[in-house]
């Protein structure tokens, strides 16, 4: 097995406000004191090369900065594996394990192995991708219908008084693309200046996404905009590639550093995402709040819409890197560890 792990020895004070956070089930028994309580709390990424890897044990750290008797282990596979994440998970609860934050690479494939551990008493929370089950896990993630709303503003917002677009989707798109799709949707049914000519199937797949914009831009060369669910489009693009003219622009998912280049050569009008550092702030929070023996109100937690422009993309870059700072009297540890930069 392959993967990239430390831990850090955080501080659990008892009686914190967490305020307004996600939801989670209280156990049957009444747990102990939380000055009696001491163990991990587990974080597994997708992949050490997910762009939110960093963003997610970065803010994690800083959750539990300052806290007592709560061990903090982080984990994520080099490439996006079910089996290696099976091996992390068996790996993890080997140790005193109080909760798990995992961001699922395939929540069908782990359901089993997350319910066992369910049943173990381990508090299960899942991050970005919902995980089937008769009894629902505790979910934080993003927003997207909401997401898919943003686009459509967005579109709305470049294309002014009056204009055409066209849409990019994958049939074979997950739940989080077929969200955005129904947000989208009827938020651009009430948007009299966009006339939508066309909404076409890549298979998710870069290349016939690209080919297939460029055949219809031959056809349709005054199309002013175009959205997509995801970032196909601009996957493996070579620096000053560019696939539409100048009079057309892009509203696609994902801020992500990769995609800031397109905001600044004039491809992407808006990168629609989210402030992902509350997505693991508010999964450790759950963890925290359930180790205290509390039982917030609501079980899943949503981020908000973020749309970056060229506008306001240096203020988000440093956004950026600030929800990947670690807390100085880890960062030796972290990063000494690391064999590679998530």
């Amino acid at each position: 097995m392959q993967y990239s792990g430390v831990q850090f020895k955080g501080v659990l004070a008892a009686g914190c406000v967490l305020g307004a956070v996600v939801g989670c089930e209280r156990s049957a028994s009444a747990p102990p004191k939380a000055e009696e309580r001491e163990g991990t709390i587990a974080l597994i990424g997708a992949s050490i090369d997910d762009p939110l890897w960093r963003v997610f044990y970065a803010t994690a750290y800083r959750e539990l900065e300052g806290y007592h008797s709560i061990e903090l282990k982080i984990a994520a596979p080099r490439i996006p594996s079910v089996e290696a994440q099976i091996n992390i998970i068996r790996t993890m609860r080997k140790s005193d394990l109080l909760g798990m934050c995992i961001q699922p690479v395939d929540p069908v494939a782990l359901r089993a192995e997350l319910e066992d551990l369910r049943t173990k008493g381990v508090m299960v929370v899942t991050l970005m991708n919902r995980v089937p089950s008769d009894n629902a896990f505790l979910f934080c993630g993003l927003d997207d219908l909401a997401i898919g709303e943003a686009m459509a503003d967005a579109v709305a917002e470049w294309i002014g008084q009056s204009g055409t677009a066209a849409v990019m989707l994958s049939k074979r798109g997950d739940a989080h693309h077929n969200m955005r799709l129904v947000g989208l949707r009827k938020k651009l049914e009430i948007a009299p200046s966009v006339s939508i000519l066309a909404e076409m199937d890549c298979d998710g797949n870069v290349f016939t996404a690209r080919a297939m914009m460029r055949e219809y831009m031959e056809r349709f060369p005054r199309l002013r905009a175009w959205v997509t669910l995801g970032d196909w489009p601009l996957r493996r693009r070579k620096p000053g590639e560019r696939f539409l003219p100048d009079t057309c622009r892009l509203v696609t998912f994902g801020p992500t550093p990769a995609n800031w280049r397109f905001l600044e050569d004039g491809t992407c009008y808006a990168l629609v995402g989210a402030a992902y550092d509350r997505v693991a702030a508010h999964a450790i929070q759950t963890c925290v709040t359930a180790i205290f023996g509390d039982a917030p109100h609501i079980r899943s937690y949503l981020a908000p819409p973020l749309v970056v422009k060229a506008d306001n993309l240096h203020a988000f870059r440093a956004r950026w890197f600030r929800w990947r700072e670690l807390p100085l009297e880890t960062q030796s540890t972290v990063l000494s560890t690391e064999t590679r930069k998530p």
